[in-house]
């Protein structure tokens, strides 16, 4: 006897699949994508009972926002749907990095430009280009593409004007940027040189049209070079001053070539002007500045001197000429030409001089210093009178001798450094219809002899003057007087308190660069008000202040960055400087 039956066996899965990863390099394409499949970061995943299904691996698809590591979940099932997961690393490449950056530089106008440079290399495979941009702005945003600058250096243009230029790099590989840093390229100014001593090269001497006539009409001019092999001259501005103060007709002046053929001749500016004397005077002298702006700046502020004399019979004597300095003598002794400008106006009633007064300068160049040794550097010397101590005059010949003061002038700032006061001095001159002659002698206080254009032997001589013209007019006559001349503006800083007895004017602007304001500190000079006028490199006043406080004057907060003149004038005092807001 047996017995049958049926029984159900139901059997159930439940376990889930054994999930193993593995992290993965991969490499964007040329589109700056790439997209990976589940079997690349499954490594052998197993189930007991059923193969595994590979269902997702999360992220899948990667770009240019995704280079380096990225973390990936990988999702498996079995046959009944029980799911596992595990996580890898997907490590993408394909991209470039930046590992040298362009660096900021400066340079002089006109010389060579600078190039600039980025470097790059690949994480992973595919090619690096290069494209560079200019901009208005520090930034490396919003610039413009310059054509055809698609190499790793680039050469910047020669023919830019001074002012600071701003680039960038933009750097791709497979369709992924990256920018580089701002290189900001500074073109500045260069210094023009004088093709003669001195950047004025226009008439130094002029009449009025009459006897009543207070105004004398001059052609100021003024001729520069390069001072380094490159630039163009004719990028330059030029800007007239009288006495300090820019003339409002003879500003920012184009500067032409003197011969197109040849450049290295330099270039030249001019205007027309009116200089005025006083109602009361018959002569007078005006220092003429020349203020150079656009691609160059001024490297010398040593002015030239204009005479300008009423036509008077009988009354006057007065010249403008040059002085060869070939016998020259003395501790500053001359190299060069010499610039003499002189005038003694006087009253004749009868043979007898009466209320003689005037003016006598010399601007000396000389490679001495002041203690007369030579160091072959060119110094510029100031020797300006102070008192008539003798005039005598037997026309065509003339001597006047006197008092004067010798200061050594900053040719980068105009200030001048007193050297001695009331030192003797004797200047010579015969009107000759063939040759003008002229013999200065400046006696040191303490022996020898601070200057003489002509010495011979035993003394200075007459001879001819390499320039100008000069006039004596009046009966033969003797004078002795202790009369002051015209008083003589001051822009002297005092070295030695001992060594000068007329009034000083010391100027001090600190900080100097500065970012923020600058503070002026004035002592001696007068009790008048401060004056402060401020140009810009264009010659164009910017700024006008008035103080009556001469101690201590904060000015220039609101001045933007770049490079100014100042004027500082109290009274007949007067100073100028150069400021750079940063």
């Amino acid at each position: 006897h047996s017995l049958v039956g049926t029984q159900v066996i139901t059997v159930s899965d439940t376990s889930v699949p054994t999930v193993v990863c593995q992290s993965i390099t991969v490499n964007l394409d040329a589109s700056g994508n790439i997209s990976i499949l589940p079997s690349q970061i499954d490594n052998g995943s197993t189930d007991v009972c059923s193969p595994v299904i590979l269902v997702s691996v999360v992220p899948s698809s990667f770009s240019c926002s995704n280079i380096g590591n990225n973390s990936v979940v990988l999702t498996v099932r079995d046959v009944t749907g029980n799911i596992s997961t595990c996580n890898a690393t997907v490590t993408v490449e394909g991209y470039a990095v930046l590992d040298i950056q362009p660096e900021n530089k400066e340079i002089v106008y006109g010389c060579d430009a600078p190039i600039i440079n980025v470097g790059a290399y690949m994480v992973g495979s595919g090619t690096i280009t290069y494209q560079w941009y200019k901009n208005t702005i520090n930034s490396n945003s919003g610039g413009t593409l310059i054509a055809g600058a698609n190499a790793s250096s680039y050469q910047t243009p020669h023919n830019y004007s001074v002012g600071n230029y701003y680039y960038y790099a933009v750097i791709t590989a497979n369709s992924c940027s990256i920018k580089s840093a701002v290189a900001k390229i500074t073109i500045n100014s260069q210094i023009a040189m004088a093709v003669g001593d001195i950047y004025y090269t226009g008439p130094i001497m002029a009449w009025t049209t009459s006897s009543t006539s207070n105004t004398a009409t001059v052609t100021l001019a003024a001729t520069i070079k390069n001072g380094l092999p490159c630039g163009d001259i004719r990028t330059a501005k030029i800007t007239f001053t009288v006495n300090g103060q820019p003339i409002s007709s003879a500003q920012n002046l184009p500067v032409g070539f003197i011969d197109p053929n040849n450049p290295a001749k330099g270039g030249t500016a001019s205007a027309i002007v009116q200089l005025n004397i006083s109602n009361t005077s018959t002569c007078d002298l005006f220092d003429i500045g020349v203020i150079i702006s656009g691609n160059y700046m001024s490297g010398n502020f040593v002015p030239g001197v204009v005479t300008v004399i009423r036509p008077k019979p009988g009354g006057v004597i007065g010249g403008a000429v040059a002085l060869c300095n070939d016998n020259s003598a003395g501790y500053v002794k001359g190299t060069g030409k010499t610039n003499l400008n002189f005038y003694v106006e006087y009253t004749l009633k009868g043979k007898s001089i009466s209320n003689p007064k005037g003016k006598v300068s010399l601007c000396v160049s000389s490679f001495n210093k002041p203690d007369g040794s030579v160091d072959n550097v060119r110094h510029w010397y100031l020797i300006k009178s102070n008192a008539i101590a003798s005039l005598n005059i037997t026309s065509p010949t003339a001597t006047f001798s006197g008092k004067a003061n010798i200061a050594e002038i900053d040719p980068l700032t105009g200030t001048l450094y007193a050297i001695e006061g009331n030192c003797q001095m004797v200047l010579d001159i015969k009107d000759d219809s063939g040759s003008d002659l002229v013999g200065v002698t400046i006696q040191r206080n303490g022996g020898g002899i601070w200057y003489s254009n002509n010495w011979v032997s035993t003394k200075t001589v007459m001879m001819g003057i390499c320039q100008g013209d000069l006039n004596v007019s009046g009966a033969p006559v003797t004078t002795s007087s202790s009369a002051k001349i015209d008083k003589i503006e001051s822009k002297v800083v005092v070295q030695d308190d001992n060594k000068l007895e007329s009034i000083t004017f010391n100027v001090r602007v600190y900080p100097n660069p500065s970012d923020d304001y600058f503070n002026l500190d004035l002592t001696g000079g007068s009790t008048e008000k401060v004056e402060i006028d401020i140009f810009d490199i264009q010659g164009r006043i910017v700024k006008h202040i008035e103080s009556s406080n001469e101690q201590s004057i904060l000015f220039g907060k609101d001045l933007t960055l770049g490079n100014y003149i100042a004027i500082i004038s109290q009274g007949v005092n007067r100073k100028t400087l150069k400021l750079l807001k940063k």
